[in-house]
């Protein structure tokens, strides 16, 4: 193990008990789709390597990062918080409110899943092209169907006089596009989940600002769905399929009933939104485009030391990735 185990560093991965090595075959997800990032930085976990966040990769990935799997106890000592682990078949995400790092495009923290399309295939990693990512038509796997389905509950949040305790636990993001297409977002307890969307991107990383294409309009992109109201420590479903049509997104109980739903296509106008008619940009399936899945959890409001021991921890059951054929 390398990295967060050298002296200068402060956080660590704790090993499994000798002796009671996890069933892969018992667990609703592959940890090796996956790389996450955590809340601390890489000088703070590595003890090298800058201000941004860190990232733990799975053994496949052959690099210097520590490793992220089923046994990984993700444990940052200085703040007493394990933003990752495996418990009762569950895997369990959290972060403290008083401490963190953020990523590149955002003022958040986050212990957070990043997709790693088809590379056990490729022999890659690296997130700095878009081989790891995948196109709506993808071309090097004959699929033009995408699916993250998962079964999810928030156990504990943040009370903070004030501030909501809003964190989203699922993503459809673009490569290099800061506008993520999709975020699913919990509200609290008593308010429905949302997706939050964009109705267009720029594509390179762009940022809506003065003297762009497509400004003063870009401020107006965002906008939301309702979906289902659930409780903490409450299991619940969702899915997103993205495909050539648009996108689906779903909530439900874990019974399969009292499904909410939204299907939105590519360049047609949708109705039923809390920001009145809108249109998905039909740029959003243009085939140089590439997306990839998101989970876990990234409160939307920013660390603070007066929030030091206000925790967002939120489990999954289920986190299923699927790419299919027509």
């Amino acid at each position: 193990m390398t990295g967060c185990n050298s002296d200068s560093s402060s956080g660590g991965t704790i090993p499994p008990e000798e002796g009671s090595p996890p069933n892969e075959g018992e667990y609703a997800w592959d940890i090796d789709q996956w790389k996450i990032t955590i809340p601390a930085s890489k000088d703070d976990w590595y003890g090298s390597g800058g201000t941004s966040a860190a990232e733990l990769e799975p053994q496949h990935c052959v690099s210097s990062k520590d490793v992220l799997s089923n046994d990984s106890v993700i444990y940052h000592k200085p703040h007493d918080v394990t933003f990752f682990e495996v418990e009762d078949e569950r895997m369990v995400f959290r972060a403290n409110m008083g401490f963190g790092t953020t990523t590149a495009n955002s003022n958040y923290i986050r212990s957070e899943l990043r997709e790693l399309f088809n590379a056990q295939r490729i022999g890659t990693c690296s997130t700095s092209s878009s081989n790891t990512s995948w196109f709506i038509d993808d071309k090097a796997t004959n699929t033009q169907h995408h699916t993250l389905k998962s079964t999810v509950s928030v156990d504990e949040y943040p009370n903070i006089s004030g501030q909501e305790p809003k964190v989203i636990v699922g993503q459809v993001h673009g490569w290099k596009i800061k506008q993520a297409l999709v975020k699913l977002q919990w509200d609290g307890p008593s308010k429905p989940v949302r997706a939050i969307l964009n109705k267009d991107f720029y594509k390179n990383n762009q940022s809506c600002e003065e003297g762009t294409s497509k400004y003063p309009e870009c401020k107006d992109w965002s906008f939301s769905v309702n979906l289902g109201t659930y409780p903490a420590n409450m299991d619940w479903n969702y899915e997103i399929t993205v495909d050539g049509n648009g996108i689906v997104m779903r909530t439900s109980d874990t019974d399969g009933s009292n499904v909410k739903q939204h299907a939105l296509a590519w360049g047609e106008e949708y109705h039923d939104t809390n920001n009145g008619t809108v249109t998905l940009a039909e740029g959003w399936a243009d085939a140089d485009v590439a997306y990839y899945f998101k989970a876990g959890i990234y409160p939307q409001f920013r660390p603070d030391e007066k929030y030091a021991g206000e925790l967002f921890e939120v489990s999954f059951s289920e986190v299923e990735i699927s790419h299919t054929s027509n």
